[in-house]
């Protein structure tokens, strides 16, 4: 006598319905009752394994496999013969009907865990530009000191002749002089007859073959920015104002070009010194004719001279 197909039932996969069909027609697709569409019909994963719990060949005849799954309205563990999964029991926890099942197998395999990610703690941004802005003002601060401290410790150099060469320029102290508000040509200074003036005329040569250079009067000018003055002071720690020509001789330019070869004459005003004096510091900013730093002359008295006219 042939034996009649198992009944099986899974989920429609577009309603969920349930739909009923033998195990013989297990992976096909068919038209569901319910919503019409085509759908795909299997065995569920409990069926399968009910089913080869009922063939597979005890080695214990008369030996019964029992399996544990969850009521599912009270789920409470109802113990069960594993033959008889996929039937429906009453629960003898809460009496209401259930189905029993075996539950799938979950895999205790170790999950990949994704690759950590180095964390970076960020800085804040307020506290790094405070710290460069302080490292910045304390730098600042340093140099200033720095460049005051070196000032003050460098001795400065004196040049005790006559004549001072720096890169193609030649500076020459020419004559000291003293005489009252007038110049071999005559032209006023802007003082009273009576008051001498102490003079010093300066030759300043260009000595390259090839370059020009452009020259600015170390003479108090009206306009004229005091850090490229020339300053004059004794051994007695007297420091003598610069006098002001007014108006300016015709041989006299404040700015100039010295080509290849030439020189020109630079005339300062002084007042007049004090008697006695050993020596003199005259200071000329090389800025004047295009260089870095101070030119230094200590002048000897045995220059010191009266004027011949």
């Amino acid at each position: 006598m042939a034996t009649e197909p198992e009944a099986f039932s899974c989920p429609c996969q577009h309603c969920a319905s349930a739909i009923e069909f033998d195990g013989s027609q297990s992976g096909k697709r068919i038209a569901c009752p319910q919503c019409g569409r085509e759908t795909l019909i299997f065995i569920s994963t409990t069926d399968q394994i009910r089913l080869s719990l009922r063939h597979r060949p005890q080695q214990n005849p008369g030996q019964e496999v029992f399996a544990t799954c969850r009521c599912q309205h009270c789920d409470a563990g109802i113990e069960f013969d594993a033959s008889h999964a996929g039937e429906s029991v009453a629960c003898p926890h809460c009496g209401m009907e259930t189905k029993v099942f075996i539950p799938p197998v979950i895999s205790k395999q170790k999950q990949p865990q994704p690759p950590q990610i180095c964390s970076v703690p960020r800085k804040r941004n307020g506290l790094g530009i405070a710290v460069v802005l302080g490292i910045l003002f304390g730098c600042i601060i340093l140099g200033v000191l720095g460049f005051f401290v070196l000032s003050i410790l460098t001795p400065k150099v004196w040049e005790k002749t006559n004549t001072l060469q720096s890169g193609d320029v030649s500076i020459t102290i020419a004559r000291l002089y003293t005489c009252p508000d007038f110049i071999p040509n005559g032209i006023g200074l802007g003082v009273t007859p009576s008051e001498d003036l102490f003079h010093i005329r300066i030759i300043i040569s260009n000595l390259s073959k090839t370059q020009k250079i452009d020259f600015a009067t170390w003479r108090s000018t009206p306009n004229g920015d005091s850090s490229e003055q020339a300053k004059l002071a004794d051994n007695y720690g007297n420091r003598y104002k610069m006098i002001l020509f007014d108006p300016l001789p015709e041989y006299l330019k404040n700015q100039d070009t010295i080509y290849p070869g030439q020189q020109i004459q630079d005339i300062l005003a002084f007042q007049k010194p004090v008697e006695g004096v050993k020596w003199f510091h005259l200071e000329l900013p090389a800025s004047n004719f295009g260089q870095g730093g101070t030119i230094r002359f200590e002048i000897p008295p045995n220059i010191y001279s009266t004027p011949l006219f």
